[in-house]
């Protein structure tokens, strides 16, 4: 397992293969990085993980993450709930698989009547997270109890600490739901 970060180029994976002459790769690629050319991985085989369908071709393997399925799972229990408010806050940049999921909310709650919030908020300078405070305050401006979809689990825990910051109260206020299962995000957030 190498981890390249954000900034991987060719010429860090030429390096890379170049070292470890791997028979194969797994590329996950969610975060939007390493979308090179399949040329840049030589003959080495590769599977990319939820790599962006607009950056690939034909020859390439790819594992995709159902946006629509994790949606509909996630909007249902939000449903159920029937909060006054229904929200949704994306990633901190505008990803394939995040506008794919914002997208399969909106339609859903159009579907059953109901329109969505969207956190507008932009990422602090340098980081990976929103600024609490800002998300808190959004937070408090929507109807309560509200339904809140986070685009991931990094974010839901996102959304919970900010919802604690300003005083509100997780599930009874702000009904938190996020995807992909990230079962040490999950079980370390309070509540889980």
């Amino acid at each position: 397992t190498v981890d390249t970060g954000r900034e991987t180029t060719g010429e860090t994976v030429g390096k890379l293969l170049e070292l470890w002459h791997p028979v194969g790769i797994i590329s996950e690629s969610a975060a939007g990085t390493a979308d090179l050319p399949l040329s840049t991985y030589g003959k080495t085989p590769v599977v990319f993980i939820d790599r962006n369908p607009q950056t690939y071709g034909r020859k390439c393997s790819c594992v995709f993450n159902d946006s629509s399925a994790n949606v509909r799972m996630a909007a249902q229990e939000l449903l159920s709930l029937n909060p006054a408010c229904y929200a949704y806050v994306p990633w901190h940049e505008s990803l394939f698989w995040c506008r794919e999921r914002e997208t399969a909310f909106r339609d859903l709650l159009r579907l059953h009547g109901k329109s969505l919030s969207r956190f507008p908020g932009k990422r602090d300078t340098g980081t990976d997270s929103y600024s609490i405070d800002e998300l808190g305050a959004w937070l408090n401006k929507i109807p309560h109890p509200a339904g809140v979809l986070a685009a991931n689990d990094y974010i839901g825990r996102q959304v919970i600490a900010a919802a604690s910051r300003v005083g509100l109260s997780v599930p009874g206020d702000v009904a938190v739901v996020g995807i992909d299962d990230e079962e040490i995000i999950c079980e370390n957030t309070q509540p889980t």
